[in-house]
């Protein structure tokens, strides 16, 4: 698998080195962490970061796509840091670094997801599956901490649709990354995109959420066979991002499509870092990453 990381900006991203730290304690290869000239200065003697292939994002050549965004998209680009834009613009720097290099099996990563196995294991069941592959918290919003492309034709696919979406000035309802990947989910028919797997039928029928509307949350299990976190797991392991909310521990997602409180976590103690599962009587299910929204990325690290 190609695994990517990006970071827009200048604000430190500490978090990242954790994230780092699993990929590499479950021998994943080929990870790319693209950020600009000022933070690689800032974390050039990082020794963890030689197992990674750092790119420099201001060396790219912005493509008329990503320039029309950024001149026309009404995302506020003062609020937050520009956080909303920012994730959305990303897709832009993914598309032209996976298209100039023409690579496959793609995983990209936000700098917040620990992944908990060798991603490798997955690579020619994504293959069968789908071009695309997201995590939706609910029906109507995907939380992208994991998404999968099939290669680099397909990261360009998501950043045409999203410049489609912001192509014109006076378009009024531009959207959050969330929200315009759920559009790109249900509306753009040209290629085959998943959902990959929050339950497992089990898990549903226990929390009594089987129904078609549903299915999609669970029905890719049985090809994966891992659970995937789009954030509520992670939010009730250890809360929200304390930098844009005042809640404190852990949080139960009140929008998630299944309740996090019904759902009981087992943590193994493993030599070097905590694997999470999911228990169902008597069985337990392995779940590939944890989204942490409250960015402390170490709570899997064995001290």
């Amino acid at each position: 698998m190609n695994i990517i990381l990006i970071h827009i900006g200048e604000t430190k991203i500490d978090h990242v080195f954790n994230t780092i730290e699993h990929l590499k304690y479950y021998k994943n290869k080929n990870i790319f962490l693209l950020l600009n000239k000022k933070l690689l200065k800032k974390y050039k003697n990082k020794q963890l970061l030689k197992y990674v292939n750092l790119v420099d994002i201001d060396k790219f050549i912005l493509t008329k796509q990503h320039s029309e965004f950024l001149k026309n998209t009404r995302i506020g680009k003062n609020i937050q840091d520009a956080f909303w834009l920012k994730t959305l613009e990303r897709f832009f720097y993914i598309d032209n670094f996976c298209s100039k290099f023409k690579l496959k099996n793609i995983i990209h990563l936000e700098n917040d997801v620990l992944i908990f196995d060798n991603l490798n294991f997955l690579k020619k069941k994504l293959s069968k599956l789908c071009d695309v592959g997201l995590t939706f918290v609910n029906h109507k919003l995907c939380v992208p901490g994991i998404i999968y492309f099939k290669n680099y034709k397909y990261t360009n696919h998501l950043s045409n649709f999203i410049w489609s979406k912001n192509r014109f000035f006076f378009q009024k309802k531009n959207l959050s990354d969330m929200k315009i990947l759920s559009k790109f989910f249900y509306e753009y028919k040209k290629i085959k995109i998943e959902m990959l797997p929050v339950l497992n039928e089990k898990i549903a029928k226990k929390l009594n959420i089987t129904n078609i509307n549903n299915k999609s949350f669970y029905k890719n299990y049985k090809k994966l066979g891992v659970i995937f976190d789009a954030c509520a797991l992670g939010q009730k392991i250890d809360g929200l991002d304390p930098k844009y909310h005042k809640h404190k521990g852990s949080y139960i997602n009140d929008q998630s499509i299944f309740d996090p409180s019904k759902i009981e976590l087992y943590i193994k103690n493993n030599k070097f870092i905590k694997k999470p599962y999911i228990k169902v009587d008597k069985q337990y299910i392995p779940i590939l990453n944890i989204h942490m929204h409250s960015k402390r990325t170490f709570l899997f690290l064995q001290k």
